[in-house]
C-alpha cells in the first residue's frame, strides 16, 4: 500500500498477480463509499464472458437501431377459384390469340394462386415439376386477322395450372411454401393470413432501418 500526499492518493497495489478482497458471512458487503468510482478496463459479473462495458455498448446499438426502424407491409392476394392466365393479343400484323376458356372449365385469371406467384419470382419447372402442381389442358386459338373471325383461327394446345381449388391441399402447400421462400430472401415474413369471398390475402410486414 502506498501513500502520495500530492495527489491526496492511497494506492493498493499488486505488480506481481491479483488484488483480492472477500467479505464472508450472511450479510456481508464490500462498500465503496465515495462520488465515483473508476475502472480502467472492464466489469466481469459472475461467470460472465463479457464485460459490463461491452454489454452496454451492445445494448445502446440495438436501441440506436430500432429508434431509427420501421415497418413496411405487402400484401399479396389471389383467387383460388380461378385457372392460370395465358390472356389474347391483338396486333394488325400477326393476328388474335386468345384461350379458349370453355374448354378449361373454369375461368382463367391473371388474379389466379399460380400467376401471383409468378409474379413474385418462383418458376415454372418448380411449380409443376417439383410441386407437381395439377394443370389442365387449354385450347389456344389463333386468328388469322385483327377479329376473332369465326371459322379463321388455328388450334394450338397449353398446360395452364389449374384453379387452387381444384389442387391437392399437399400441391397447395408445395407452391405456397416456395412463395414464402422467395419473399424471405427480402426479409418478408408473413404477418396474417385473411379470406373475402373469392380472395385469400397474405399480408407480409418486415423492419426496415431509416
Amino acid at each position: 500500500m502506498e501513500r502520495d500526499d500530492t495527489l491526496n492518493r492511497v494506492t493498493l497495489n499488486n505488480h506481481d498477480g491479483d488484488v483480492y478482497l472477500e467479505s464472508t458471512g450472511e450479510h456481508s458487503e464490500i462498500v465503496f463509499k465515495t462520488q465515483k468510482v473508476r475502472v480502467d478496463g472492464d466489469v466481469y459479473a459472475g461467470g460472465a464472458t463479457e464485460g459490463l462495458s461491452s454489454q452496454v455498448g451492445s445494448l445502446r446499438s440495438l436501441l440506436s437501431v430500432t429508434s431509427g426502424s420501421q415497418t413496411e407491409y405487402k400484401m399479396v392476394s389471389y383467387r383460388p377459384s380461378y385457372a392460370e392466365y395465358f390472356g389474347g393479343y391483338n396486333n394488325p400484323y400477326s393476328g388474335y390469340y386468345s384461350v379458349y376458356s370453355n374448354g378449361l372449365g373454369y375461368t382463367p385469371s391473371n388474379s389466379s394462386f399460380i400467376d401471383v406467384v409468378k409474379r413474385k419470382g418462383v418458376d415454372n419447372a418448380t411449380i409443376f415439376e417439383t410441386c407437381l402442381y395439377p394443370t389442365k389442358t387449354a385450347e389456344i386459338r389463333t386468328y388469322a386477322g385483327s377479329t376473332m373471325n369465326p371459322g379463321t383461327h388455328e388450334k394450338t394446345y397449353r398446360y395452364l395450372g389449374k384453379p387452387a381449388s381444384q389442387a391437392e391441399v399437399h400441391q397447395v402447400d408445395c407452391v405456397m411454401e416456395l412463395l414464402l421462400n422467395k419473399l424471405a430472401e427480402s426479409n418478408w415474413n408473413v404477418h396474417s393470413y385473411h379470406e373475402y369471398s373469392d380472395k385469400h390475402t397474405l399480408l407480409f410486414s418486415r423492419t426496415t432501418t431509416t
